[in-house]
């Protein structure tokens, strides 16, 4: 037979498969209800507590002596107060975005990583949890030997502050290396009148030291992400075969990458296909210890690419390329411009005609 609601009461056990489960209280519409229908209800009594729960709710209360937090540092004005910081890797993998959370209660900084669709990584909400970052990139807290520390030892240790956290600058964590390149406004009011030291990023620049040509490189990748240029080339080749293949480059501004795909061909019934994936590609005559990467000023109609022996003659482009040249005339040469421009000309023409 089985249960009814009759047959539930308060200081009572419920055997359920096998399981034995003792109803101790019950909330303010329950007990109105049931005494509705006639049910006299006994008194609630206190849920024993559970050795692993308090083992754990004690856990979670010391869960920063692991990280050697010390009562001193703890402000307590600062409490519910986080520095957020948006940062990307120092390299060539701009597309890797981070939220870095500083806070000001401790010190303690976490990761967060921002995804994207599609962008190859496992989706997981946190970079690093939330802990002391010792400025030692090669210190480890948890090691054997640390852990073991005296507290002397200990407050010898120095840590990653909120003061080490410049805009515009690189910050080094746990042999990571973050560009920040921007905050949020809280970061940016906070440092500027409690710390005055937020500097606003410098115009995009060309200079010699590799440190500013980093920074520049992270400003190029902000400012042209997923902006891309498209152009058709054909496939200059000796095989006849290869006189009636399109194909599709795609320059990426942000980052300088070139990928190749080859457009269908009609009445074969082929779909697009990649022909070359996403590379920096070197120009053919430079030398591989100083490599020069081909640039948007090399593509134009009529011009000639070599992607890793493979040569291509540029015959069209989209309207978005004409569009970019117009607006940043001075990052092209005058030959770039005005074959683009005889190209329309004679495109609207053969249209007219």
């Amino acid at each position: 037979e089985p249960y009814n609601w009759r047959d539930l009461n308060l200081r009572q056990n419920l055997i359920i498969y096998g399981t034995i489960y003792r109803i101790c209280d019950c909330d303010q519409f329950t007990r109105e209800w049931l005494e509705s229908e006639g049910i006299e209800l006994q008194c609630s009594e206190s849920i024993p507590s559970d050795p692993y729960m308090l083992k754990l709710m004690e856990k979670n209360q010391n869960k920063f002596k692991d990280n050697l937090i010390e009562e001193k540092v703890i402000d307590k004005k600062m409490d519910g107060k986080i520095l957020r910081f948006y940062a990307m890797f120092n390299n060539q993998d701009h597309s890797r975005k981070f939220i870095i959370h500083v806070y000001l209660i401790d010190n303690t900084i976490e990761i967060r990583e921002i995804h994207r669709n599609n962008n190859g990584y496992d989706p997981l909400p946190i970079y690093l949890h939330r802990q002391l970052v010792p400025k030692d990139s090669t210190y480890n807290i948890k090691s054997f030997v640390n852990l073991f520390l005296d507290q002397r030892e200990q407050n010898k240790i120095n840590y990653l502050k909120a003061n080490a956290f410049i805009l515009g600058e690189h910050i080094t964590i746990f042999n990571r290396v973050f560009f920040l390149y921007d905050c949020d406004k809280f970061t940016r009011d906070f440092c500027q009148f409690d710390i005055n030291r937020l500097p606003s990023i410098s115009p995009y620049s060309v200079t010699d030291k590799s440190e500013d040509k980093t920074k520049n490189v992270a400003r190029k990748s902000i400012e042209n992400e997923q902006r891309v240029l498209r152009y058709e080339a054909i496939l200059e080749s000796s095989d006849e075969n290869d006189c009636c293949r399109r194909f599709l480059i795609v320059y990426r501004l942000a980052d300088d990458f070139i990928s190749v795909y080859e457009k269908p061909i009609d009445g074969y019934g082929c779909l697009t296909r990649k022909f070359l994936e996403r590379v920096r590609i070197p120009k053919p005559d430079s030398h591989p210890d100083t490599p020069i990467y081909y640039q948007p000023n090399d593509f134009y109609i009529g011009a000639h690419v070599e992607f890793y022996k493979h040569r291509f003659r540029i015959i069209n482009a989209d309207r978005y390329v004409l569009k970019f040249i117009e607006e940043n005339q001075e990052q092209f040469s005058q030959h770039v411009i005005d074959s683009f421009r005889k190209h329309v000309c004679s495109t609207e023409s053969q249209k007219s005609n």
